[in-house]
């Protein structure tokens, strides 16, 4: 019998949580996934006979149902959109990149600009990846693997994220990394974080790997994001779009029948990532864009924004990041092809069918909204 007064703080049907543990063909506590408020996922791979109501579950991860996001086999997915515009001559030409980002691109050395010329909208990180996974402990524990992992998430930090590391207390870092100190990650990770960190001899370790690399900024990229529940891809481009640029979806037209653009590659932590885009053209007229700082949403991840060239796109783009690079050479491509010849549409339509896999998995809808596993 389990004690489910851990897992649920309230319910009334006391016959079903009986039902449930009186079953024995799955485990409670490690085989329940709450989907919404009157929906769990139930993982049972080898029973068949319990006697309660299913349903196909839904993957936050690839949008299909048969399976959970931790089964999924597919990379994790992000979505977001790429958006361009054109400067066809000095008409064009508004001032629409800040200081900060100016003092870093005086030191590229770009093509000077000819028109017509394409301008892609960038962010910049708030904080590296590298620096992101090291505080929040997202390593091996295996030896040999955390000797591989750790100078890699090193070597991708600013000088001014290693000098933090040496001089702030976890605490201090923590607060920072985290600008929503309500978010579930802040809350929920901060024990296991903090454990793995002072294990660490941090000094050790950036006299050995702080020296290889020396970036003073940290990552540009495109806007983009992981789904919510029961969102579509394109809704959760638009969201992510929106949440850190500011731009909603009045601001631009998709370029109609252009494919979806696949960014695929192996993460310093060895695990598959997918992002996926949407290409949309810019209105005329749209102001400048910038950074909302009473928007903790855009802040907690955000940094810098600004419009780009091509050139000043692959300077920014960090040397490693090969595949971005491969993905803006081709989509700079193609825009420059289409010839200023645009089919522009106020939304994205595709004909592409889904799929469902079979699995394991399977809904049970309790018969008392009361009745939630609320801290699964």
């Amino acid at each position: 019998m389990y004690n489910w007064n851990k897992l649920v703080k309230e319910y009334t049907n006391n016959d079903i949580i009986d039902n449930i543990n009186n079953n024995n063909n799955f485990n409670i506590v490690n085989d329940y996934i709450q989907l919404n408020e009157q929906e769990i996922a139930i993982y049972n791979p080898s029973k068949k006979d319990v006697k309660l109501k299913y349903k196909n579950v839904y993957c936050v991860n690839c949008g299909e149902k048969g399976h959970v996001v931790k089964d999924c086999v597919n990379p994790i997915t992000s979505f977001g959109i790429i958006a361009f515009k054109v400067i066809n001559g000095p008409h064009d030409e508004i001032d629409d990149t800040n200081d900060s980002l100016k003092n870093i691109l005086n030191k590229s050395e770009t093509h000077e600009k000819q028109y017509p010329y394409v301008k892609f909208l960038m962010i910049q990180r708030k904080d590296t990846m590298g620096f992101t996974d090291f505080v929040r402990g997202k390593y091996p524990d295996e030896p040999n693997e955390l000797q591989e992992v750790l100078p890699i998430f090193i070597n991708e930090m600013t000088q001014q994220e290693k000098n933090d590391l040496l001089t702030k207390s976890f605490d201090e870092i923590w607060n920072t990394l985290w600008v929503n100190h309500e978010s579930k990650c802040f809350k929920n990770e901060y024990e296991a974080a903090y454990k793995k960190f002072n294990k660490l001899d941090i000094p050790k370790l950036i006299q050995e790997f702080g020296h290889s690399t020396d970036f003073s900024y940290q990552e540009f990229g495109f806007p983009k994001g992981r789904r919510n529940m029961r969102e579509t891809n394109i809704g959760c481009a638009e969201r992510e779009f929106y949440e850190e640029t500011g731009y909603d979806k009045s601001c631009y037209d998709f370029i109609k029948n252009y494919p979806i653009i696949h960014e695929e590659f192996l993460g310093t932590n060895g695990i598959e990532y997918r992002h996926i885009y949407y290409l949309v053209k810019m209105k005329s007229g749209i102001h400048p864009p910038k950074i909302d700082y009473k928007n903790k949403i855009q802040t907690g991840e955000v940094q810098n924004i600004g419009w780009l060239s091509y050139d000043e796109c692959m300077y920014l783009i960090r040397p490693y990041d090969t595949a971005k690079k491969s993905v803006i050479q081709k989509v700079h491509n193609d825009i420059v092809a289409m010839n200023n010849n645009y089919i522009c549409s106020n939304f994205y339509y595709t004909s592409k069918r889904s799929f469902q896999r079979q699995s394991p998995f399977k809904t049970y809808k309790p018969f008392y909204k009361s009745f939630q596993p609320k801290s699964i």
